[in-house]
């Protein structure tokens, strides 16, 4: 039987940060291979010439899957929002007011400006 997770347990939390981890995996791998399928800066051509081209082609999925990763969950923490126990995704911006301010006249100064 699975045991319930409360949504402040930190299971709670590593399954949001690996769900979209795993989303921007997808999308650096996604993004190499429209680069090597459209040959962008000659790259298929490149990777086909050079006998160290998979590997090479392999680090830059690599990097890009760790780049990727990374920009998505730190995208999804900044939007999600902490009001309780509601999470509407977005935090609300405070509403801004004009409040009415006595201004105190500073005194003259001694000098004529001169």
């Amino acid at each position: 039987m699975a045991r319930p997770t409360h949504p402040r347990t930190g299971t709670h939390l590593v399954r949001f940060l690996l769900k979209n981890a795993a989303i921007g995996v997808g999308i650096a791998v996604l993004t190499v291979g429209l680069m090597v399928a459209f040959d962008f800066l000659n790259l298929r051509t490149l990777v086909s010439a050079n006998d160290a081209g998979p590997l090479a082609l392999c680090v830059m999925t690599v990097f890009f899957a760790i780049t990727f990763g990374s920009v998505q969950m730190g995208i999804a923490v900044m939007l999600t929002a902490d009001n309780g126990d509601r999470h509407e995704g977005r935090r609300a911006c405070p509403e801004a007011r004009l409040v009415p301010v006595r201004a105190v006249a500073a005194r003259p100064s001694r000098h004529n400006g001169a």
